[in-house]
């Protein structure tokens, strides 16, 4: 063989063994490359960030207190802070101006019974207008089932 079919052949080998040491290395990344870690409770959904998700259907159902419908519902925790929050949007379907007014809030388990009983004030809302109700505690209820709303 010439020196110059030597120098081709080593070229290739090397090359071949550059591409398979790249192949290697990229599956062994793949492999250990950190996976989303999410946990399913019954009524709750863990992320990889601590944030957690109330995923109960009963929950999420609109509410009516009196002429307020309270729709949109959202509750989730950040366990960075330590803080749940019950978000949903409140519209006044009446014909007048509600005042402002304290709202309770009772959180429920499966059974029905009450696990925590929160308070918010709500402020004035227009007739046919929405407000934003924000409830915040500082424990974790994302595993309730459902909550139940009532004037203060």
């Amino acid at each position: 063989m010439s020196k110059k079919k030597k120098k081709n052949n080593f070229a290739l080998i090397i090359g071949l063994a550059i591409i398979v040491i790249a192949i290697i290395a990229a599956a062994v990344y793949l492999l250990n490359k950190p996976k989303e870690n999410i946990i399913v409770e019954e009524f709750a959904t863990t992320y990889e960030d601590g944030t957690k998700e109330n995923t109960s259907k009963e929950l999420a159902k609109e509410k009516q207190l009196g002429e307020l419908r309270i729709s949109n519902i959202v509750l989730s925790y950040r366990s960075s802070i330590n803080v749940s929050t019950l978000l949903a949007d409140v519209t006044n379907t009446g014909n007048t101006k509600t005042e402002e007014q304290l709202i309770k809030v009772a959180i429920l388990d499966k059974e029905g019974n009450v696990v925590l009983n929160l308070e918010q004030m709500l402020v004035a809302i227009e007739p046919g207008q929405s407000a934003q109700l924000n409830v915040n505690v500082s424990a974790d209820i994302t595993g309730a089932y459902d909550f139940r709303v009532s004037k203060g």
